[in-house]
């Protein structure tokens, strides 16, 4: 167990992108698989008994396994998804507070004019 999955750390330490993991993941587990399924067939020469069951939980094990993986790389892509959209509203943000320090700019000129013509009036 100990040597697939350091194997299957080491080959997502790598991955670019959520797909590429999904991918390395399901070659890894389909990898796992058939050495599972070879070492079931060396235990069925040996004792024929258990056989149907042992192949029903690893399958089992694989569908589990499976639906965890897909699971996680949604929760990633939604990470993601979520990250782009703070980025969006943090360029928005920025925009609006620039407008503010406009806003507030042409407000000080206003009143700058208004008082010297007030002052002019008077």
């Amino acid at each position: 167990r100990r040597g697939v999955a350091t194997h299957l750390v080491q080959a997502l330490q790598g991955c670019q992108s959520v797909e590429e993991a999904v991918r390395k993941v399901e070659d890894a587990l389909t990898t796992f698989e058939g050495e599972v399924q070879q070492n079931t067939l060396k235990e069925v020469e040996v004792a024929a008994e258990g056989t149907a069951e042992n192949v029903q939980s690893l399958q089992h094990t694989k569908k589990i396994l499976m639906r965890a993986v897909h699971h996680l790389a949604q929760r990633c892509r939604q990470a993601e998804s979520t990250a782009a959209e703070t980025e969006g509203v943090k360029v928005e943000l920025e925009r609006c507070r620039e407008g503010a320090r406009r806003l507030a700019h042409q407000n000080d000129l206003l009143q700058c004019h208004l008082r010297l013509h007030l002052d002019s009036v008077r």
